[in-house]
C-alpha cells in the first residue's frame, strides 16, 4: 500500500508542475499521511508523516492567505454569493406564496411547457410583473 501511496504522490507532483498556478506564492505540497500510525513509528526515510506533522503546512497556507488580505477577499465574496442566493431564494419564495405572482408563475409555466414562450422571456415576465406597482 505504500508503494501505491507513494505512486499516487508523485503523479500529483507531476500533476502540480502541469497546472496553472491559482497563486504564484503558493504550490501546495503533496504529503504522504497516515491516522494509522504514531509518530516513533514513521521511518523518516518513508516520508509518511502523521496528522500532527501536516498541521504546520495547514497553518502555514492560512497566515499567509490571511497576510495577503485573500482570506478576508475570499470570505467578501462568499457574502456576496449568499446574498445572491438568498435573493433568489427570496424571490422565488414570494412567487410561491403571492396568489398574483404565483398565478402568473402558472400561466407562463402552462406556455412554456407548450413552446408559446421560452423560459427566458417567461421568467423576466414574472420579474416585470412582480414589480409593478400595486394595484396595476
Amino acid at each position: 500500500m505504500l508503494l501505491a501511496a507513494k505512486q499516487t504522490r508523485r503523479d500529483y507532483l507531476n500533476a502540480f508542475q502541469h497546472r496553472a498556478r491559482r497563486l504564484d506564492w503558493w504550490t501546495p505540497p503533496v504529503l504522504l499521511a497516515s491516522s494509522m500510525i504514531h509518530a516513533d513509528e514513521v521511518q523518516m526515510s518513508d516520508g509518511v508523516q502523521t496528522p500532527g506533522q501536516i498541521w504546520p503546512y495547514i497553518t502555514d497556507y492560512f497566515t499567509k492567505i490571511r497576510d495577503r488580505g485573500l482570506l478576508q477577499t475570499r470570505r467578501a465574496q462568499q457574502k456576496a454569493g449568499v446574498l445572491d442566493a438568498e435573493l433568489k431564494r427570496e424571490l422565488y419564495t414570494r412567487v410561491l406564496h403571492d396568489q398574483d405572482w404565483n398565478n402568473k408563475r402558472l400561466q407562463l409555466e402552462e406556455q412554456v411547457m407548450k413552446s408559446e414562450v421560452n423560459p427566458r422571456t417567461a421568467a423576466a415576465q414574472i420579474v416585470d410583473f412582480s414589480l409593478r406597482p400595486s394595484g396595476s
